[in-house]
C-alpha cells in the first residue's frame, strides 16, 4: 500500500470471493475458526487502508478452483461449488458479500462483472442475463441490508461477454449504483463496448467504473478456443518486460477514458508490474506458467521491498496524476 500511495493512488481493490467470509463452508471443511480468521485479516487491511488515506474498492465474485491463481488451500472449492442447490449458492454468495461490505466498510463493492468467467468456475446455472442480475442483485440487497451509507454497491461485465447488451439492461434493473466493467482482451470491438456500457449506464442515471483491466496478450484464435479469462498460461505471460510499451499504452488510454467519461475509478489489475517484471531468456522461456508466475512474484517481492518502479508503473503515474 506505501508503493501504490506513493504512485498516486487514492484507492486500493480487496478482493473478498466467495466462500472466504462465508462460515458454512468453513465449518463443512472442519475449520470453523478460519472465517473469524480471515474476517481479522480484513479488518487490519482496512485499518492500514485508513491510517494511509486510502480508499476502499472490494469486490466479490467467486474463489478460482486452480491452485495456480488461488493456491493449494482452495482445491476443494469446486466440489463445494458443485454441491450447492442454485438457491443455496446464491444465498451463500450473498451473505459473503454482506460480511466483506461490512467488515472492509468499502467506498465501492463490486459483486460481480464477469458472468461468462463465474459460470464456468462454479458450474452453476448462472451463464444466462436473469441468472446473473438475480446473484448480483441479491447480492447487492444483502449488501444495502447492512446500511452502509459511505458504500456504494456495483455489477457490470467484461467488455468481452457475449449477449453483453442484455446482461447490462439486466443488472440495470437490479438495485446497483454504478456499472462496473471489466477491460482484458483488446481484441475484435472489446474497446469499442466499453464506450456503449458506459453510455448505457449514463442512459439510465448510473455511473461506471472499471475494478479490473490489464492487457490481455491472446490472440484471437486463441480467445476463441481457450477459456482466456482463468488460462494461467496466457496470464502467465504477462510477466515478461518486453510488454512495457503496450501496457504503459494501455494503461494511459484507459486513463483517458475514465476521465472523459467521468468514471468513479479505474483499478488496473496486475499491479506487480508496477514494481519488477521478468527478462525474457531461454531459462524463462522454459518453465511452466506457475512456475514463471511464482518467479515473477518474488522479483516483484523484492522489488516492493527496495522501492522500485518500472517504466509501466511510472506512466501510471504520470497519467493518473496529471492534471485533466
Amino acid at each position: 500500500m506505501d508503493r501504490l500511495k506513493a504512485l498516486g493512488v487514492q484507492a486500493v481493490t480487496v478482493a473478498v470471493p466467495f466462500p472466504i467470509l462465508y462460515l458454512p463452508y468453513h465449518e463443512s471443511r472442519g475449520n470453523g475458526g478460519a472465517a473469524e480468521r480471515y474476517a481479522a485479516f480484513y479488518g487490519r487491511l482496512r485499518d492500514e487502508a485508513r491510517a494511509r488515506g486510502l480508499k476502499i474498492i472490494a469486490e466479490t465474485g467467486a474463489v478460482f478452483p486452480s491452485a495456480d491463481y488461488s493456491g493449494p488451500g482452495w482445491r476443494g472449492v469446486a466440489a463445494y461449488y458443485r454441491g450447492l442447490s442454485p438457491e443455496r449458492f446464491v444465498a451463500g454468495y450473498a451473505a459473503n458479500a454482506a460480511r466483506a461490505a461490512e467488515t472492509l466498510r468499502p467506498a465501492f463493492i463490486s459483486v460481480g462483472a464477469e458472468p461468462d468467467t463465474g459460470a464456468r468456475i462454479v458450474r452453476q446455472p448462472l451463464g444466462t442475463p436473469e441468472a446473473f442480475a438475480g446473484l448480483v442483485g441479491a447480492a447487492a440487497r444483502a449488501v444495502k441490508a447492512r446500511k452502509l451509507p459511505a458504500t456504494r454497491v456495483g455489477a457490470g461485465v467484461g467488455s468481452w461477454q457475449a449477449d453483453w447488451q442484455a446482461y447490462v439492461r439486466r443488472i440495470l434493473a437490479e438495485p446497483i449504483d454504478y456499472v462496473d466493467i471489466h477491460v482484458y482482451p483488446i481484441n475484435r470491438d472489446f474497446l469499442p463496448r466499453c464506450l456503449e456500457i458506459a453510455a448505457m449506464a449514463r442512459a439510465a442515471g448510473r455511473p461506471s467504473a472499471i475494478s479490473e483491466a490489464w492487457l490481455l496478450k491472446a490472440t484471437d484464435a486463441e480467445l476463441a478456443h481457450i477459456d482466456a479469462a482463468s488460462d494461467s498460461a496466457v496470464f502467465s505471460r504477462d510477466v515478461y518486460a518486453f510488454w512495457v510499451p503496450l501496457d504503459s499504452r494501455f494503461l494511459r488510454d484507459l486513463v483517458r477514458f475514465a476521465r472523459s467519461k467521468r468514471l468513479l475509478f479505474l483499478s488496473p489489475f496486475w499491479s506487480k508490474c508496477f514494481h519488477a517484471y521478468l527478462p525474457w531468456d531461454e531459462a524463462t522461456d522454459r518453465l511452466a506458467p506457475g512456475a514463471r508466475s511464482a518467479a515473477h512474484l518474488r522479483l516483484v517481492a523484492r522489488a516492493i521491498a527496495a522501492g522500485r518502479t518500472t517504466a509501466t508503473g511510472r506512466a501510471y503515474r504520470a497519467a493518473i496524476t496529471r492534471r485533466p
